[in-house]
């Protein structure tokens, strides 16, 4: 998510998965708002269910770049990849 972007947010929010999804980027997406957006992409509500998933297992040789506001914890990730 995205937390400081007040009433533009839901569209914001669809623009980053539109464009993710439109260059072929893998992604998992996390967060309340990130939720709201329509996508095809993997959505989690916050870190813990991502986790959870065993998703992140797959991804144990990947590059990854997380990316998000700071309230919603993905540092939490980082012990998991």
């Amino acid at each position: 998510d995205m937390l400081e972007l007040g009433e533009v947010s839901c569209e914001e929010h669809q623009v980053v998965a539109d464009f993710l999804s439109a260059n072929s980027i893998n992604a998992i997406l996390v967060g309340n708002e990130m939720m709201k957006v329509k996508t095809d992409l993997p959505q989690f509500n916050k870190a813990a269910d991502l986790i959870a998933s065993g998703i992140l297992n797959d991804m144990k040789k990947s590059l990854v770049l997380l990316k998000g506001s700071r309230g919603i914890k993905l540092e939490q990730l980082i012990a998991h990849l």
